[in-house]
């Protein structure tokens, strides 16, 4: 089975480290090269061309997120997952407008971390649920209608099996009929559309058809 190669790249050699240690326990993935700089991490995703880039945002007095557009122009299929001390939701959205596949807290788990970079290998999008709660609850506290720009990303924070439930409980399918579209038990559908629904912070049918809607995801 090929393994998932993945780049490091951070200006903290302690994190390098730390992170090297961690993914290097998984059998299926290889880290393929690490980085302390932005010039060393241009040229590591040019020449090597991993599945998954490690980029922290802040380089001294510069900023990764500029350079992703440089990191896809040289290596269109690998997934850029931010790892990053900084938690305002203005990095966040900024990240993910500019092309970078997930966004993971330094303050993570080992087991977000591993699951972060399987999860957009395959495709998906990945949020930290620590950011993913703060985007709900600031679409939650606005006065204002929600900014659809963040309905979108509190979405993307699901995983596609999520998702695919979530559309399913819209449509007004029960949990019987979702496992069968899905070839999954009733058991395991509830636990998606509990988890689900409490990522983005819907209680009803209603508001969750409302946003599918106002999505795409139902036409």
């Amino acid at each position: 089975m090929k393994k998932i190669t993945v780049v490091i790249a951070d200006d903290h050699p302690i994190v390098i480290s730390g992170v090297k240690s961690l993914l290097s326990m998984q059998s299926d993935i290889d880290i393929a090269g690490e980085a302390a700089g932005l010039d060393a991490m241009l040229e590591l995703a040019g020449e090597l061309k991993p599945d998954v880039l490690l980029l922290d945002i802040s380089f001294n007095d510069k900023s990764s997120l500029d350079y992703i557009e440089e990191i896809k122009n040289k290596s269109p299929k690998t997934k850029i997952l931010m790892l990053t001390m900084h938690e305002e939701l203005p990095f966040l959205r900024e990240a993910l407008s500019r092309g970078a596949a997930g966004f993971l807290t330094k303050r993570s788990l080992y087991e977000d971390l591993v699951y972060a970079v399987k999860s957009i290998v395959k495709g998906g999008t990945y949020i930290h649920p620590h950011m993913a709660d703060k985007l709900a609850c600031n679409i939650c506290g606005s006065g204002n209608a929600p900014d659809k720009s963040a309905e979108e990303i509190l979405w993307m924070s699901l995983s596609k099996r999520e998702q695919e439930v979530l559309v399913g409980v819209a449509k007004g399918l029960s949990n019987k009929e979702i496992g069968l579209n899905h070839d999954l038990s009733e058991k395991t559908v509830a636990t998606y559309r509990l988890r689900g629904l409490a990522k983005i912070k819907i209680s009803n049918k209603a508001n969750l058809l409302e946003l599918c809607l106002k999505l795409g995801h139902i036409k």
